[in-house]
């Protein structure tokens, strides 16, 4: 702290250090700070003042009036410029009065401030070499104001001989040129007094622009020269008994981002002490092990006001580690923010790498007990006088300003109450001779807070003076830790008893073995003496297993020193149970298997799913081949039927080749039992894809009017030739349901309802709006007056292939149509009942949920053949491509193109020349068997979306697989469409139709 700093610091006037724009901005005299209390002035208040002191400075202004924003808070200042910033004195301003008397009040103030400050002004002339002093000038040079007016020759012969040269020097410089100037050096006065002095001046210029005069300040620094040095010794003196007690001292200035070692310090770690290093190099000198610990400990120390603790591992400049025990503290600026991290270090290489040499470790850590936060204390027998460290303070919470505590405030409000008892008969100051004692109680620190004591003390006879004296270190934190390690092996007992677990041990010499009470428990067995394990371990093992549990037994230490084991036991009551058990080997001295610790538990119902787990994915994968199978014989079944299915409506729609009554009844029998065929084909498969999960379900609105028109078409005529009349009722309602379910679903039920029903009988269809599940739904049902269900044949009504009793006659049918039906209403969140009685007809009704019916309904009924299915569509004509290699599918399909004009069909019997044909021709449309001689569908579809020709073609799957796997898997392949064997004439003709329009359009 230079001169200046004590002067203002210690001045009894009001002094505002100011600070350029940023950190830490400004900072008030003891004074100063005194008159803003008084006042009531928040940090708020100086920051505007300082903020306009700092506009008026920047106008040149050095004096002027000021307010803080309350009453009597005017100040009257003047700044004097520092190194950095400036120094403004500050006068409060009384209320308004005479401008005499404010004028005397402000003299006698600076007055004061000169008189106090040991501060003197002066003036010099140059042209005429003439110079005035104050009243102070004179007292401060040694010089009687009774002589008169001392020339500058006299004044000079006062300054010190080894400073004048420098002096003399520094005034001619001065006076070169106008500007504001300082200096220092020292007077000796007549008395042989050394004065020490800072000089302030300020040279000014006249008219002509020339220095004209030299007007200055001069400050008795004596004084804090003085302190400066013998702190300055002090210091010295002190770090040098720090570097004896080889404790280096260091702080990391953290907005220079720099570090300072003492000489210790840089020797610690062989640097130069003349070097400098950033915060920066010093981490990287940390071992990499214990970088994020001392990283740790930086941020601790910077978030709080303790001292932080770390041992770390740093580099040598040979190379090697040192171990550093290091503290630290953080230092803050007045508002709170941290500046610098500063603290100790020792170096405790030699204690860790030589821990047998105990009394050079005890000496090391005597001169940092402090440090190392260990409390030391003594007593003097005689006197009652009683001396404290600092770390006893801090560990007992007590008053640093206060005297330590008597014994009886130390066992009666320090020492926890139910511990006092320990803590007095620790105490060793009553007795006579030497006295070692050890004890752990707790204390109570004045704030409440519980902290572990570990105390050791002894009483002896030392120099004449009989003194008690002993140790205390806080060891909360290691009661913490044993009382978490002995709860933890609590929950670590209660865990593996209500696990089932057992803990076991083996002598591997002799063979005796220790259970706990679990282990009997596993195998249903009492405890106690008269069961002991070694009689009982073999009798409890199921016969099976004895012959591998002995040789797994056998290899244990010699083929490892792990023992794992699975194996059943016979419980007493017979039945049997799974234990896994887990062993490791321990060795002796010598390298041989000593004994062996292990842990058993019941691993029956693992087993239990593993066997189940085994069981599904048999099930699994005999329901795969099921599946693979049924989409196999789909195929097959499909092919032929095609043919069958084909000709049959070739034959009954030739508008060429009529053909007669008898004839066309001939061909309706052949189609409706290939119908019949083909349907339960379907059924087979809507099953199995159903029992899966695999079944897709379309989401959208259903009209169920448009479903019901569309089954009508299929099921009048079956209710035709079975006499059997249906009546409907208008249905309005939609559903959230698959379209193509929902038609199946209504299909099952009125065949059934036809089929059963006697001769001339009556089928009702309606629909109800209603609640499901607390969601608005439609109710259809489907009402028969037909022969009936008893209650046992509805309690097996949608079970698959059960035709309760009908198979025995004449109607046809597989008993899974109701199944589907079941599982498809679940699968589309609704419920299916039935109510039906003996003799007089049953009721089914299936419920959905209800849906807004769209603006627009896209809806076509299903219908048969008609006209404009044949005739061209307008002038257009498309060129389609069919590659298939059965020669009766592609004699199908040319049949059936040929009653179509607009179309021009070309064959291709495998894949490479249907790809070659469809590149060739820019065939509008190919339709593509999935399975042919050299190349599969999807290659096809591959090559040809590869030809840029081809881009805008329409590809069709046409393929007796009719898996819905397969079709997915086909439009997600990238067919535009997917059509199924047998062929539909009328889908199929429909579906050439769009073609033909999008392709003429496009």
């Amino acid at each position: 702290m230079d001169s200046m700093d004590q002067l203002w610091l210690s001045a009894p006037g009001l002094a505002l250090r100011l600070w350029p724009e940023g950190t830490p901005g400004w900072q008030l005299n003891p004074a100063g700070a005194t008159w803003s209390a008084q006042r009531q002035l928040a940090a708020s208040h100086w920051d505007a003042l300082a903020a306009r002191l700092r506009e008026s400075l920047a106008t040149g202004a050095t004096n002027g009036h000021a307010g803080l924003g309350l009453p009597g808070t005017q100040l009257r200042w003047t700044a004097v410029p520092m190194s950095e910033g400036w120094l403004v004195w500050g006068v409060a301003e009384a209320e308004p009065v005479a401008s005499a008397e404010a004028g005397g009040s402000l003299s006698d103030r600076l007055a004061l401030v000169q008189e106090f400050g040991r501060i003197a002004v002066w003036e010099y002339e140059f042209a005429t070499e003439s110079h005035r002093w104050d009243a102070h000038m004179y007292r401060l040079m040694g010089f009687d104001p009774a002589e008169g007016e001392p020339s500058s020759e006299q004044a000079l012969q006062h300054v010190h001989p080894e400073d004048l040269e420098a002096l003399l020097a520094d005034y001619a410089r001065f006076a070169q040129a106008t500007g504001r100037y300082e200096t220092r050096y020292r007077l000796r006065m007549p008395t042989g007094q050394v004065k020490h002095i800072y000089a302030w001046c300020e040279v000014k210029a006249g008219a002509d622009g020339r220095p004209e005069r030299m007007t200055g300040v001069l400050i008795d620094e004596t004084e804090s020269a003085n302190r400066l040095r013998a702190t300055e010794a002090s210091a010295a003196q002190w770090v040098r008994a720090v570097d004896l007690a080889a404790v280096a001292l260091w702080r990391l200035d953290l907005v220079t981002q720099h570090g300072h070692f003492s000489d210790w310090g840089y020797r610690m770690l062989g640097m130069d002490p003349d070097s400098d290093f950033t915060i920066d190099e010093l981490r990287e000198l940390i071992h990499p092990d214990d970088r994020a610990a001392v990283l740790r400990a930086a941020e601790e120390a910077m978030a709080c006001d303790r001292v932080v603790d770390v041992d770390a591992r740093y580099r040598h400049i040979d190379g090697s580690y040192r171990h550093l025990y290091t503290r630290r503290v953080a230092e803050r600026d007045e508002q709170g923010r941290v500046i610098a991290l500063s603290g100790v270090t020792i170096d405790m290489t030699d204690q860790i790498a030589e821990r047998e040499r105990a009394q050079a470790y005890a000496q090391r850590i005597d001169r940092v007990t402090n440090a190392a936060g260990v409390g030391i204390w003594s007593v003097d027998i005689e006197t009652h006088a009683i001396e404290w460290n600092e770390q006893m303070y801090r560990l007992y919470g007590w008053p640093r300003e206060q005297p330590p505590p008597h014994n009886d405030v130390w066992l009666n409000q320090l020492v926890h109450p139910e511990d006092r008892e320990i803590a007095r008969s620790h105490r060793p100051i009553v007795g006579t001779g030497p006295q070692g004692l050890h004890a752990e109680f707790r204390i109570v620190r004045p704030n409440g807070a519980v902290r572990w004591v570990a105390s050791w003390s002894r009483r002896e006879v030392l120099g004449g003076r009989d003194l008690a004296f002993g140790v205390n270190l806080d060891i909360t934190n290691l009661q913490r830790a044993q009382t978490e390690l002995r709860q933890t092996q609590e929950r670590a007992r209660l865990a593996t008893e209500s696990a089932g677990i057992g803990t076991w041990e083996r002598d591997l010499r002799t063979g005796r073995a220790k259970w706990d009470a679990q282990m009997y428990r596993l195998r249903g067995l009492p405890v106690g003496p008269e069961t002991p394990p070694d009689d009982m371990r073999y009798a409890a093992y199921h016969p099976d297993d004895l012959e591998r549990i002995n040789r797994n037994k056998a290899r244990v230490g010699h083929e490892g020193d792990t023992y794992e084991n699975e194996f059943r036991v016979i419980l007493p009551d017979g039945s049997i149970r799974w234990l896994a058990t887990r062993g490791l080997v321990q060795r002796d001295a010598h390298g041989e298997p000593e004994r062996m610790l292990g842990v058993t538990w019941d691993v029956t119902e693992r087993r239990s799913a593993e066997q189940a787990l085994r069981d599904k994915a048999a099930a699994e994968q005999a329901s795969q081949a099921k599946s693979q199978f049924l989409a196999r014989m789909s195929h097959e079944l499909r092919t032929p039927l095609n043919a069958v299915l084909g000709f049959a409506q070739l034959l009954g729609n030739d508008p060429d080749d009529v053909p007669s009554p008898s004839q066309r009844q001939r061909v309706d029998r052949i189609h409706s039992a290939g119908l019949h065929l083909l349907a339960l084909i379907d059924d087979v498969l809507d099953l199995a894809t159903i029992e899966s999960d695999a079944l897709p379900l379309a989401n959208e609105a259903v009209s169920l009017q448009a479903s019901l028109d569309d089954v009508m078409q299929w099921t009048q005529l079956q209710a035709t030739h079975s006499g059997v009349s249906i009546h409907a009722q208008p249905m309005p309602g939609w559903v959230r349901a698959d379209p193509r379910r929902v038609r199946q679903i209504l299909s099952n039920l009125l065949s059934n309802a036809i089929k059963y029903n006697r001769h001339h009988g009556d089928v009702w269809v309606s629909a109800q709006q209603g609640v499901h599940q607390g969601q608005a739904a439609w109710t259809l049902s489907v009402r028969d007056s037909g022969r009936g269900l008893s209650p046992e044949q509805q309690g097996q009504l949608f079970q698959p292939f059960n035709r309760l009793g009908a198979e025995r006659g004449a109607i046809q049918g597989t008993g899974i149509g109701l199944a589907i039906v079941h599982h498809l209403v679940r699968l589309m969140g609704g419920e299916v009942a039935v109510s039906s009685e003996l003799g007089k007809g049953s009721e089914f009704r299936v419920t959905l949920p209800a849906e807004v019916a769209p603006q627009v309904s896209d809806h076509a009924p299903l219908s048969g053949f008609h006209a404009d299915l044949y005739e061209p569509s307008a002038a257009a004509r498309l060129k389609l491509l069919y590659i298939e290699d059965n020669p009766v599918n592609v004699l199908l399909v040319q049949e059936l193109i040929a009653m179509r004009r607009d179309v021009e069909l070309s064959i291709a019997v495998d894949g490479l020349s249907g790809v070659a044909m469809a590149c060739a021709g820019l065939h509008q449309v190919v339709l593509v068997d999935m399975q042919l001689p050299d190349i599969d569908g999807f290659e096809v579809l591959r090559r040809l979306r590869a030809e840029p020709a081809l881009a805008r073609s329409s590809i069709v799957a046409l393929s007796a697989n009719a898996m819905p796997e397969d079709v997915n898997r086909a439009l997600q392949a990238g067919f535009d469409d997917y059509w199924t064997k047998p062929i539909d004439f009328h889908a199929f003709l429909r579906a050439l139709t769009a073609l033909v329009e999008a392709h003429a359009a496009s």
